[in-house]
């Protein structure tokens, strides 16, 4: 097969498969036999635009490279100690070499100002937000890539006003994401201040070696200049971590403490956790298109999921000597964290002739991600029947409130006396944008952005190169049914109410046990008001 057959009138898409998954001048064939690694299943579902692992796979697996399969890694938290962090940012670098992405926390760093040994003053959280972006600007990760960074910090610290409007300055943190992380503690003081008016004032005491420092925040102020900055400059995003940190499998295993996520937030991590990544493309699953029997192969897309497990597990093995550092090797092993995704979500939707956000989109939406879970644990408990469970397992993985929201009570039990299970993790919805892209379907969980709009790509040939891109899908069908005109339920992002966005999200979380990466694409008249309420 050519790669003009596989990806027809898709010439971005060809082009990323070239520039970023192709080796060495490989075939296609060559390349389908290499990212499988032999396994006929998943290259059969490679081949039918099914199924692809995450770009760093699809990238490293079967080279001569060490470069890691994984595009996603944590750090935890960065110590409040100088010679530790230096030594965060070596890792960090040898992280960026192997390919992969970093996430850390800056919340237990000490605000600046409070003592050091009595006698010094703190610079703060700043200048080491400098170094681990100018980190991340300098190292390369081969040919085009740089590296890939996500830097959070607690909504309560005291320096989280800087932290929030960093980015205003154009010249500062270019090469970092930004997320907060905020608690439900914060978020009820916001609702209370927004009902009752009244700007709410909370003392807290910040501890650090053998002191501590006391000081007070005003949460509504700081949630109005969040949102201000979120409507302004798109960052920074948002953590919500009781939800983040607990609603996974781990929930009550108290060996197992996530701390933040990777570069895109999809991952919720451990220090030092790492997680190999792959999506579904949910819209080659449809069948009847366009009928009033448009449905999904339900008993093809579990079956599916099956192979997919089998072969996320055996990715895990693969890389095992591919981690930059001793303890990303140990804590995949020890875990085996896998993150099965979507894409293609717009385009099964206008197959199914629905619209994003609609009620029925929903409910399809919250059968789908439930039957994704609950496939995906079963497969993992048969593989560890095979296989053995994965070293940090722990039996009160069957008390988690994800467990109970989607098992009933007598298959909890059957799970229970079962006591297997082979991998600490399974869902994650990650952004997909290259391998969305290159298949010319939605990324993620998201709409389409516009049914045609040109795009630029900056990395692919060292220079900046714009390509008119139409909608897959969209195409198909004006193809199909030989029209220039599309139906009312292919929408864009602009054309859905960002609460429909909101609903969305929250109906796949419900089965996700690790976490989404999403954006919400809103207007430019949108206004903070805007932002705050959603």
């Amino acid at each position: 097969m050519e790669i003009k057959d596989w990806l027809p009138d898709n010439e971005l898409g060809q082009i990323i498969w070239e520039k970023k998954y192709r080796q060495n001048h490989e075939t296609l064939d060559e390349w389908f036999e290499r990212v499988s690694g032999g396994d006929n299943d998943i290259k059969q579902l490679i081949i039918d635009k099914k199924f692809l692992f995450g770009g760093r796979t699809l990238t490293n697996r079967g080279t001569n490279s060490n470069s890691s399969y994984f595009n996603c890694y944590s750090s935890g938290y960065a110590p409040d100690d100088y010679k530790g962090l230096l030594e965060l940012n070596t890792n960090i670098g040898l992280t960026f070499k192997a390919e992969g992405g970093q996430g850390l926390s800056l919340s237990k760093l000490r605000p600046k100002g409070s003592l050091i040994q009595g006698k010094y003053k703190s610079d703060g959280i700043i200048p080491f937000m400098e170094i681990f972006n100018q980190t991340t600007k300098s190292t390369s990760q081969g040919d085009s890539r740089r590296g890939a960074l996500l830097m959070s910090l607690d909504i309560w610290h005291k320096e989280a006003e800087a932290f929030i409007t960093i980015k205003t300055d154009k010249t500062k943190i270019n090469n970092a994401n930004l997320s907060v992380e905020i608690d439900d503690e914060f978020m009820q003081c916001v609702n209370k201040s927004i009902e009752t008016k009244e700007d709410i004032v909370v003392s807290r005491r910040f501890y650090y070696a053998d002191t501590y420092i006391d000081y007070d925040v005003c949460p509504i102020k700081l949630y109005r200049l969040l949102c201000a900055s979120a409507r302004n400059s798109a960052e920074p995003g948002i953590i919500f971590t009781n939800r983040f940190r607990n609603y996974n499998l781990m929930e009550y295993v108290d060996e197992y403490q996530i701390v933040t996520g990777n570069p895109c937030g999809e991952q919720a991590l451990p220090k030092n956790g790492a997680c190999c990544l792959s999506s579904t493309n949910i819209a080659n699953y449809v069948k009847y298109e366009y009928t009033e029997n448009a449905d999904l192969d339900w008993d093809e897309l579990k079956k599916d999921i099956y192979i997919i497990v089998r072969a996320m597990d055996n990715i895990l093995e693969e890389n095992a000597h591919r981690h930059a550092l001793k303890e990303q090797q140990e804590l995949s092993m020890k875990f085996r964290n896998i993150g099965i995704g979507f894409m293609g979500i717009a385009d099964m939707y206008a197959k199914m002739m629905m619209k994003y956000g609609d009620i029925d989109s929903l409910e399809l939406l919250d059968d789908i991600s439930k039957f994704v879970f609950r496939n995906a644990v079963y497969a993992s408990v048969e593989l560890a029947e095979e296989r053995g469970n994965f070293d940090g397992y722990s039996p009160k993985i069957w008390d988690s409130n994800i467990i109970k929201d989607n098992f009933t009570d007598e298959e909890i039990i059957w799970l229970k006396n079962n006591d297997k299970l082979r991998n600490c993790s399974l869902i994650s919805c990650a952004p997909t944008g290259s391998i969305a892209t290159m298949l010319n379907v939605s990324t993620g969980i998201e709409p389409f952005f516009a049914l045609s709009y040109t795009r630029k790509t900056e990395s692919l040939n060292g220079k900046d190169m714009y390509h008119k891109v139409f909608v897959g899908e969209a195409k198909h069908y004006m193809d199909k049914f030989k029209t220039d005109t599309l139906p009312d339920y292919f929408v864009c992002s602009k054309d859905i109410k960002y609460l429909d966005r909101i609903k969305t999200q929250a109906t796949l979380q419900a089965h996700t046990d690790t976490a989404i990466s999403s954006t919400i694409n809103l207007p430019k008249e949108t206004t903070v008001e805007d932002v705050v309420d959603i």
